[in-house]
């Protein structure tokens, strides 16, 4: 059914992020959509009546039986393996994000490691650590309750760093840590997953998320229902999309576990003045050390090079400068401002790191915040 014209899309909301719904809006914005917004306990009733051309909801069997989907365009966010009616299946890299977290944890130099988590997230953090030589503890599943979670946490070694299924979830970990008395990041490390900026700046401790980019997966859900729109066949395989590669930090995990005094002193040099345009032979010499000496250090200790922990600090630089809505500098100034010796060396290590160009990646950036 179209209505004056336009496409008559559902979007049933449940828990989640603005950026995502944000995402679908937008796109339906841009192509004209009447799009109407479905979220509570009642949204069953509307849906059982709705003669629209299309949905984008999570699967429940609630939703599976309260109606026939034979002649409805339906693009999901979860799966449900009893439902056999085609539905194009859109989310997350779950796998992908744990792998992407315990990555980032390694490189901080952890080597104890946890995960609130039951999912694929969980899967992929896990077995990242294993295939480094690590194990990892869970949480158990009747572990709901913040009192609970207090108990857990006081159970876990220091330092130990905690990965997430969400940002909710590593908020309330945070809150259950710091009840607890327990430091943090220096006794517990926490990122979570979403980058949903006001979960993640709500606790006593910002946390470090992983972007697991909502606002991209909800134009991705709303432009495979147009696909469906025009007459493109639902592909039976589901379409995961991939989280950003760099991990948005704050104080819950801005903190490196490694005993070498030495190496601490030397890799907060390097964060401190990353913006310089300093080489790793000037680092060495400031600190009295060989180049062979430094690299030894960084891969005993981090399993990365020099090199390419002062990479990653100058391109978190050049992501600061580029989400700053408030900031008109070029792409020329912010490569001077993050240390690269030209905006093509700036641009060819960015577009290598992200997929995108600097001027791409602000323009997506902008659009979600």
């Amino acid at each position: 059914m179209m209505i004056s014209g336009h496409r008559a899309v559902m979007l049933i909301l449940g828990r989640h992020p603005e950026s995502l719904i944000q995402g679908v809006v937008e796109y339906s914005r841009e192509n004209d959509w009447y799009l109407v917004i479905q979220r509570g306990e009642d949204f069953i009733n509307d849906l059982k009546s709705w003669d629209g051309d299309g949905v984008i909801s999570g699967i429940s069997e609630e939703i599976l039986q309260c109606r026939s989907w034979e002649n409805m365009a339906l693009v999901s966010w979860s799966a449900l393996n009893t439902f056999k009616t085609p539905y194009r299946l859109v989310r997350e890299d779950d796998y992908a994000i744990g792998r992407l977290a315990a990555k980032y944890f390694l490189e901080k130099g952890y080597r104890k490691f946890a995960a609130h988590s039951e999912s694929r997230r969980r899967d992929g953090f896990r077995d990242a650590l294993h295939e480094a030589g690590y194990d990892c503890i869970s949480t158990e599943r009747q572990i709901r309750s913040n009192i609970k979670l207090s108990e857990w946490v006081k159970t876990l070694p220091k330092a130990c760093a905690v990965f997430c299924e969400n940002d909710w979830d590593a908020a309330d970990l945070v809150n259950a840590a710091v009840w607890s008395g327990i430091k943090i990041p220096s006794e517990l490390s926490v990122v979570g997953v979403g980058n949903d900026r006001l979960i993640c700046n709500a606790p006593a401790v910002s946390i470090s998320s992983v972007d697991s980019r909502l606002y991209e997966l909800g134009r991705l859900a709303a432009q495979e229902l147009d696909n469906q729109f025009h007459g493109i066949s639902v592909p039976a395989d589901p379409l995961y999309l991939a989280p950003a590669p760099m991990i948005a930090e704050r104080r819950s995990s801005d903190f490196f576990a490694v005993d070498d005094k030495r190496l601490v002193q030397v890799l907060e040099f390097m964060k401190s003045n990353a913006k310089v345009s300093l080489s790793i032979h000037d680092i060495a010499r400031h600190f009295s050390l060989s180049e062979s000496t430094l690299y030894k250090l960084f891969t005993a200790s981090l399993g990365i090079s020099p090199k390419q922990f002062l990479l990653e600090c100058r391109l978190k630089l050049v992501c600061e400068q580029l989400a700053n809505s408030s900031s008109r500098q070029t792409i020329d100034a912010i490569a001077l401002n993050s240390g690269f010796p030209t905006a093509g060396a700036m641009f060819s290590a960015f577009r290598e790191k992200f997929g995108a160009s600097p001027a791409d990646w602000r323009k997506k950036t902008l659009a979600r915040n």
